[in-house]
């Protein structure tokens, strides 16, 4: 298995009204032509956990009421609606 180093951003939104104001992104470690796997359990454990902590922040925003959020691949990026 190939050790990956993997990063989670999270920044405040200027300009923003709602206490949602966040956005954040992940970098999984993969290059361009390689995808994650489907199955959880094959991901390396940096990927794991920086996908646990992303169900972490969707929970907070669904938490929130978020009326949009965008970015649903791997290394997207989530901005809930102002």
């Amino acid at each position: 298995m190939k050790h990956r180093t993997c990063y989670l951003m999270v920044r405040d939104v200027e300009g923003q009204e709602s206490e949602s104001a966040l956005e954040w992104g992940v970098d999984f470690g993969i290059v361009d032509g390689e995808e994650l796997p489907e199955d959880i359990e094959d991901l390396t454990e940096a990927q794991y956990t920086v996908y646990k902590m992303m169900m972490v922040l969707k929970g907070t925003f669904e938490d929130m009421d978020a009326t949009e959020i965008k970015g649903e691949k791997g290394s997207g990026l989530i901005v809930p609606a102002g």
